[in-house]
């Protein structure tokens, strides 16, 4: 059986599709779709940060090894 033109064309094309809709869902062609950056899901602004308190019960506890 003999490869005529429009199955080639339908090959190429199906898998043209599939490779462009495997992108899609996967994300890869979000930056070209998307223009908006993406949004901030949490930002603090410098010096609003305070460092961890220890507690009297976890002092003793830093010199030992487990």
């Amino acid at each position: 059986m003999a490869i005529n033109p429009l199955k080639a064309l339908l090959f190429t094309a199906g898998g043209a599709i599939a490779a462009v809709g495997t992108a899609y869902v996967s994300g890869a062609l979000d930056p070209y779709l998307n223009r908006t950056p993406p949004a901030e899901i949490a930002a603090l602004a410098p010096g609003e940060t305070k460092p961890a308190e220890t507690k009297a019960a976890d002092q003793g506890t830093e010199g030992r090894l487990p």
